[in-house]
């Protein structure tokens, strides 16, 4: 009787833990923008990158080393071809944030939300739902808001314009993983580990054609270089994985995407922080934007059940 009693509490308290950890996942991402940027104004991106993911390529190769040497042809396949894309949109990404506002980054990177389910119809021919619609316009509205916050009226500049396509690249990605990953058995880990070393050789091979040996010296003797690229590596990268391959286990998928949706707000927040102004316009936009992106991920989860009731 007493152990009966105390099972509610219980799945009460690790319900919170799970929604702190989501929390804290998104207060790291939130901050990725204005750390990345303060760093990549002094070092070459793809250095960066290089080192970023190779830090991350190494910490969950030594967690999940053992699935790595279980890994069969289709997931070394299957992780180059997803770290390639991988590459793309943290390439788009980084360079995007070296030329515009953190702030800004922050909120245009989460439209990648509203574009999966445009991008589902494009390459899976999936079934668009009225309400995915209106969030697109929504989101798009804040979009127009948010670029418009630099000179007063709608410009995409070079930093937008990288932003938005890493968000697309990584709606993508998103709906090719769904796709390769549930069509064959493939070890996720082993899966993650690869891609993040595929995003390391490409950046370090980019990185000995375009970067100078005097800048890359002066780099590494920089210190708060290695603490982001450290921070951004463990937490941003290979903690955060950790944190929500556990949290699904004891969360709802709806629940953990509402959690993570927090993101661009702590983008914005640690950009004031750091010294960037958040105009009014910027303001309205950013909420446009996450109110657009929060309405799609519950219209996109309420179609899902649909598309799996009707099979």
């Amino acid at each position: 009787m007493t152990h009966q009693l105390k099972q509610p509490s219980q799945r009460v308290s690790r319900r919170g833990v799970t929604d702190a950890l989501l929390v804290l996942v998104a207060i790291i991402w939130g901050s990725s923008y204005i750390t990345t940027k303060d760093v990549v104004n002094h070092v070459p991106v793809l250095f960066f990158l290089m080192v970023r993911f190779g830090i991350a390529a190494i910490g969950f190769g030594l967690v999940g080393w053992q699935h790595l040497s279980r890994a069969t042809a289709t997931t070394w396949l299957t992780g180059i071809s997803l770290g390639l894309f991988l590459t793309g949109i943290f390439v788009a990404e980084t360079f995007g944030v070296k030329h515009t506002t953190a702030i800004a980054a922050g909120f245009l990177i989460s439209l990648n939300v509203v574009l999966v389910p445009w991008v589902e119809k494009w390459i899976l021919h999936y079934p668009i739902h009225w309400a995915l619609m209106v969030s697109m316009v929504i989101a798009l509205g804040g979009t127009a808001l948010v670029t418009s916050s630099h000179g007063g009226q709608f410009v995409v500049n070079l930093g937008d314009g990288l932003i938005l396509l890493a968000a697309s690249l990584r709606a993508i990605q998103m709906t090719v993983t769904k796709r390769w990953v549930s069509e064959e058995r493939i070890d996720i880990i082993a899966l993650n580990v690869i891609q993040f070393m595929t995003v390391w050789i490409v950046c370090g091979g980019l990185t000995a054609i375009t970067s100078n040996s005097l800048t890359i010296i002066n780099a590494l003797k920089s210190v708060s270089f290695w603490l982001v690229a450290g921070y951004l590596g463990l937490l941003g990268t290979v903690a955060a994985f950790v944190i929500q391959m556990v949290s699904i286990r004891h969360t709802s998928a709806a629940r953990a995407a509402l959690l993570l949706g927090l993101e661009p707000a702590f983008s914005a927040l640690f950009g004031v922080i750091g010294g960037e102004r958040l105009s009014l316009s910027s303001a309205i936009g950013g909420g446009l934007i996450v109110a657009g992106t929060l309405w799609g991920q519950q219209a996109e989860y309420r179609r899902r059940l649909e598309i799996e009731n009707r099979t």
